[in-house]
């Protein structure tokens, strides 16, 4: 190696040391708070809620401050700050709004608008809320709902061709809006009833066309939308515990599908409505369900036609078995796999909150604002899911799309590109999973080698993307905000970068290993431009830029990356 070089080596490394080696982190039980709640409940941390959490006003504790965020999110007002319509943050207004630059087309929808869509609006508008949307539990929630009520109609885009003179494009089209349209469902009504959901999802053309609703008439019932109904909206087969008590039988499942004889869509009408049938419909008397359970129901006397299966719903939105599960769900994702089990009190506080329909919020409310959630038990014990995973870095650091050069004032949908990828490469592209059941949420399918190397490559394409599909980050201007007096300390940046990411969920060995990337980096950016990387310049130079930029891209890929 050329003597000239070593020498650079050798400043850099003098450089980084010369504050000293690094140390374990301070208590600070604040910090370490705010970083869970917003780990649980938002998307990825970011400045703005991690100052509304540690540093609140005088007379109020930072516990106190992250009640009152989770009470917030709880009820979102889509108008509380006018230009953040219609569901908070800039991004989303001139990205995903109709008229937007994702391309969605104005309201009311027709059959000309609905072909303007492809795979662009729906995965972009989930993007663009989930990095920028105010109310943050709403889009974690209506991602759950997804997962819960999975459809796959890109993989049942051949049912529009008969009804789009078999034009594989306009076919394809109608597979993505109605997608789009179930998922916008999923997020304005995310914290309302269960009941409605359910409802919704039976009577919607990606449900009715996914597990061939249409296709279950008298004559030859199909009982695909009936058993899911059963296995993955509701109930599940069984009751946990030491010796399972069976929900339902494959009796019931038949005489589910019988009830639901006659539920279809009007292909008629652009919006492919619910359409009910009654020629199809099963007349005929249908026994007690669930017998096999203790709990028998019957149809309501004078419940005929669509209002069997109306009763049916809203009997099964209420049933025991349906709120021990969702709930359960929802304790294993905000707290840890199998937490239902070791908190019993909790799981019994969740279904007296239910109600009858499945009151969303009040479920919520008695999980997020429990010593449970709040204490130090479960704090980094599940891992985080792909969308998650890809949100948080850049939402730490305050990404914003790249501006639209076109239109001033708006963004690039372009750069929510490399955001898509990478969760292909994770292996949960948005709307991609075949199966009724989901993606899985479970943290032992998110550990795998490949997808914590698809997690390293984000961090690079994040920090490091082309700027046409890569989100905005300045984290010069970020760590200049935060460390006026110390911005080109590599110790102070190091500690800066980890506390941002993990509050005091860091090592000495971690922030060690950042120093070398500094050193590390200052060599290679030193070889790059033939000479002496200039870092004490300000505002700040490329140089420092490219250094910063390779120490996060290390942070960012730390296991702790991957931890909820």
């Amino acid at each position: 190696m050329p003597a000239t070089r070593l020498g650079v080596r050798a400043a850099a490394l003098g450089l980084v040391f010369a504050t000293g080696l690094a140390a374990q982190p301070l208590p600070n039980p604040d910090l370490e708070l705010a970083h869970h709640v917003l780990r649980r409940i938002t998307f990825g941390a970011n400045a703005e809620l991690l100052g509304r959490i540690v540093s609140p006003p005088a007379g109020t504790t930072a516990m106190q401050a992250a009640r009152s965020y989770i009470r917030e999110q709880l009820a979102p007002n889509p108008f509380l700050v006018p230009a953040d319509w219609p569901y908070g943050g800039t991004a989303v207004k001139t990205l995903a709004e109709p008229g937007g630059d994702l391309g969605v087309p104005p309201l009311p929808h027709g059959t000309p608008q609905i072909e303007q869509f492809n795979f662009a609006q729906p995965l972009g508008t989930v993007l663009a809320h989930a990095l920028d949307s105010r109310w943050q539990l709403r889009e974690v929630m209506a991602e759950f709902w997804e997962r819960h009520f999975n459809t796959h109609l890109v993989g049942s885009q051949g049912w529009f061709l008969q009804y789009v003179g078999g034009n594989q494009d306009k076919a394809a089209a109608h597979a993505w809006y109605f997608e789009w349209q179930a998922n916008n469902h999923y997020r304005e009504h995310a914290l309302d009833t269960f009941h409605d959901l359910l409802s919704f999802t039976s009577k919607h053309v990606s449900m009715v066309v996914y597990l061939h609703l249409y296709a279950n008439v008298q004559t030859a019932p199909n009982e695909d939308y009936a058993r899911e109904l059963m296995e993955l909206y509701t109930m599940r087969p069984s009751l946990p515990g030491p010796t399972p008590v069976p929900n339902y039988d494959q009796n019931d499942v038949e005489t589910v599908a019988r009830i639901l004889t006659g539920w279809t869509v009007d292909p008629t009408q652009a919006q492919y409505p619910f359409l009910f049938d009654p020629s199809t419909h099963d007349t005929a008397p249908k026994p007690p369900l669930f017998t096999v359970s203790g709990s028998p129901w019957s149809v309501p006397a004078g419940a005929t036609g669509v209002g069997e299966g109306d009763a049916l719903l809203l009997h099964l939105a209420g049933r025991e078995a349906t709120k021990d599960f969702v709930c359960r769900k929802l304790i294993d994702y905000f707290l840890a796999d199998g937490a239902a089990d070791i908190h019993p009190t909790l799981l019994q506080q969740m279904k007296t909150a239910w109600g009858t329909l499945g009151d969303i919020k009040s479920v919520l409310s008695a999980l997020l604002l429990s010593s449970e959630f709040l204490g130090p038990r479960y704090r980094f014990a599940r891992a985080r899911l792909p969308l998650e995973m890809v949100m948080s870095g850049p939402r730490a650091f305050g990404a914003q799309p790249q501006p639209n050069p076109l239109v001033p004032g708006h963004y690039n949908p372009l750069s929510l590109a490399n955001s898509y990828l990478s969760l292909l490469a994770m292996g949960q592209g948005l709307f991609g999973y075949p199966a009724p059941n989901g993606y899985p949420q479970a943290s032992l399918a998110q550990l795998s080698p490949s997808i914590a190397l698809a997690r390293i490559a984000h961090a690079n394409e994040a920090l490091y993307g082309p700027a046409l599909s890569s989100l905005n980050i300045d984290l010069a201007g970020q760590i200049v905000t935060a460390l006026p007096a110390t911005w080109n300390n590599p110790f102070a940046v190091s500690q800066f970068l980890l506390e941002r990411l993990y509050g005091t969920r860091w090592t000495a060995q971690d922030q060690n290993h950042l120093l070398v990337v500094f050193a590390n980096a200052y060599f290679a950016r030193a070889a790059a431009i033939g000479g002496t990387p200039d870092i004490t310049s300000f505002p700040p130079s490329a140089d420092y830029d490219y250094i910063v930029r390779s120490a996060a891209v290390a942070a960012i890929s730390m296991t702790q990356g991957g931890a909820r």
